[in-house]
């Protein structure tokens, strides 16, 4: 007589792991979250470039002493980098611009 081994099978109802305890195998029909109303309309957005110039977004200007000290925090994050030049650094002009950072998530699911 042939030996069997086991095969594996999925944990039995009462086996639950934390959190997934209201959780079954039968068909459930949700009601959706009731409806709440914003309470303020939102404020148009901007559709270009140049109205984000005139948006209620002003950051105020940078010191000096702030752009060195970020600098060196920068430094101390990166042991590679020398720190002396940072120290010895004349600032002799800031300019305020604006930078925007897009990144891009993709999946591929193989079926």
């Amino acid at each position: 007589m042939p030996v069997h081994e086991p095969r594996p099978t999925a944990p039995q109802l009462d086996q639950l792991i934390a959190g997934y305890e209201n959780v079954t195998y039968n068909p459930a029909c949700l009601k959706p979250p009731a409806y709440t109303p914003p309470s303020a309309p939102a404020p148009p957005a901007p559709t270009s470039l140049s109205d984000f110039s005139n948006a209620d977004c002003r950051i105020a200007p940078l010191a000096e002493e702030q752009a060195k000290e970020a600098l060196e925090d920068f430094l101390a994050e990166n042991c590679c980098y020398g720190k002396k030049p940072a120290r010895q650094l004349v600032i002799t002009s800031m300019t305020m611009t604006s930078c925007f950072l897009v990144g891009r998530l993709t999946f591929l699911v193989n079926g």
